[in-house]
């Protein structure tokens, strides 16, 4: 079910009925949709905002659906994270044909889309921040970056990268890594 409330009293407006249960979504305000990613079918639902129902639903076939999802709306692209297989599959937003699955670390949590740069972010809970950039109409790794053990929430803003560290044993407690795009490399 995708609920609409009102921000001042909570209350449900109008709920969407999904055909699954559902662990991400992106919205396209632009174009008045919302893109959820469900599992059980595994599909991509394209909600359809001012008729509040699904209208369509980009199968998956080169993964199982995960969780994270995030748009490249210039190029009419979406991503898709694939946690048990270690994939990120690349559908055309607007036909939902599969045009890509490249190959991650295990475990993705958090996916993140850099227009400026064209480039995707991807935290896995293996311990691996991904870096990948389109070359040449191609996906590929541009960086592979080691983080702490079960680091997997992330937020993309104001062109940074934010991973979330759960406490490790040799550390106080939790903290959160900026990371700067121009040098991959966590910030002071």
């Amino acid at each position: 079910m995708l609920s609409e409330l009102d921000a001042k009293s909570g209350e449900i407006k109008s709920a969407i009925k999904l055909p699954g249960s559902s662990h991400g979504f992106n919205i396209d305000e632009k174009g008045g949709k919302i893109y959820v990613v469900l599992t059980k079918p595994s599909v991509v639902a394209v909600v359809d905002v001012a008729k509040r129902e699904v209208t369509d639903q980009f199968a998956m076939t080169l993964a199982d659906a995960g969780s994270p999802i995030d748009r490249d709306p210039k190029n009419g692209l979406l991503f898709v994270g694939c946690p048990k297989k270690g994939m990120i599959v690349i559908f055309d937003a607007k036909s939902g044909k599969e045009l890509a699955g490249i190959d991650i670390p295990l475990g993705i949590d958090d996916l993140h889309f850099d227009e400026q740069r064209n480039r995707l972010y991807a935290s896995c809970s293996d311990g691996n921040l991904v870096v990948l950039e389109k070359k040449n109409e191609k996906w590929e790794a541009v960086a592979k970056l080691k983080s702490p053990k079960d680091s997997r929430t992330c937020a993309w803003a104001g062109g940074k990268l934010y991973l979330g560290v759960p406490r490790q044993d040799d550390a106080e407690g939790p903290e959160i890594r900026i990371y700067e795009p121009g040098s991959l490399k966590p910030a002071k």
